[in-house]
């Protein structure tokens, strides 16, 4: 065989340039859609939130520059001042999406920094910080959830 065809079963095939931009288009959208819709959508309110924060406070963050020691101290600071846009504090449910959607955009594309926010030494304080405001959430009973029950009929 020679260097430009491809054996397909017992077909031989030559490759073509559309094959090669269908492959790349393929591999675009698995990667794409390694993350469910719910899963992408948490993730940029979080990135938001975080972002909006910044800007509140005359800053600018680069998540492809900033190091660990500057972004532990900043989502230290951020997990304090959580609000709704209404202007009250957040809810446990708040604070447990914030956390969990950063993680994946700062591991993901374009990001891609392989930093484990949950587990990683050098986030400790932000980890511990973010326990102390559940605990204080739970201490003020802003940890309940409203189960919306449905009437059964028989």
């Amino acid at each position: 065989m020679s260097g430009g065809e491809r054996r397909t079963g017992w077909i031989k095939k030559r490759k073509t340039k559309g094959d090669t931009e269908s492959n790349e288009r393929n591999t675009e959208e698995l990667e794409k859609s390694r993350n469910e819709a719910r899963t992408c959508k948490q993730m940029l309110w979080s990135v938001h939130s975080f972002q909006t924060w910044f800007v509140e406070k005359d800053l600018a963050i680069h998540f492809k520059s900033i190091s660990k020691i500057e972004l532990n101290q900043s989502l230290r600071q951020f997990y304090a001042a959580v609000k709704h846009g209404r202007g009250e504090l957040s809810g446990l449910s708040s604070y447990v999406s914030l956390h969990a959607g950063l993680n994946p955009y700062i591991n993901n594309p374009p990001t891609s920094r392989s930093w484990c926010l949950m587990e990683d030494p050098a986030f400790t304080t932000r980890n511990n910080n973010f326990v102390g405001e559940l605990k204080k959430l739970h201490q003020e009973g802003r940890d309940k959830t409203i189960a919306q029950l449905m009437a059964i009929s028989m």
